[in-house]
């Protein structure tokens, strides 16, 4: 498996369009002041598939994806997208109106596309439904937000499987705090 590529500076900021302002938190504060641990940012091709009547989603990432069991996640959509050249990274702007809170319920990362069965794609967004498909999803995720890496390279990279038990919206979750 190929070594683990950075994907971000993690400067620890997330930031926001709220009414029609973009605004940055921090992330040490923002999460435990929305009780999540942490988020999973959503290109619209996928957020508008989202559907708060499922029970779970699975959601792939490359290599590793540091979500933990157990641990809850919100998935917000990305407004405008973000991009990390290997030095500088611009953060994407994202909204949480209508995303979905879920928990983590397994995890499983640094596989080959080959090591993926059919139940890793049983919870999988509709367009990602077998190894050909997933593939050209992730390039078309990581494409714009790792420039400096080719096509080859983010497929070598391998993949982590997250799979997800839906909670609730952000709105709901927001009426629990």
């Amino acid at each position: 498996m190929a070594e683990d590529v950075i994907r971000s500076i993690k400067d620890g900021n997330v930031v926001l369009e709220e009414n029609g302002e973009i605004v940055t938190y921090k992330e040490n504060e923002f999460y435990p002041q929305h009780k999540i641990t942490s988020i999973i940012r959503l290109q619209k091709e996928d957020f508008v598939q989202l559907n708060s009547n499922q029970k779970y989603l699975t959601h792939f990432n490359l290599q590793c994806a540091d979500h933990d069991k157990g641990e809850i996640y919100a998935l917000p959509l990305i407004l405008k997208h973000g991009h990390f050249d290997g030095k500088k990274e611009i953060l994407p702007v994202l909204s949480f109106k209508s995303c979905l809170v879920v928990e983590c319920v397994e995890i499983k990362e640094h596989l080959n596309y080959d090591e993926l069965t059919e139940e890793d794609f049983k919870y999988s967004f509709n367009e990602i439904k077998n190894v050909d498909q997933l593939k050209k999803a992730i390039l078309r995720r990581y494409e714009q937000s790792l420039p400096n890496l080719t096509e080859e390279k983010l497929i070598s990279l391998g993949i982590s499987v997250t799979k997800l038990k839906i909670l609730h919206t952000w709105e709901e979750h927001l009426l629990n705090l």
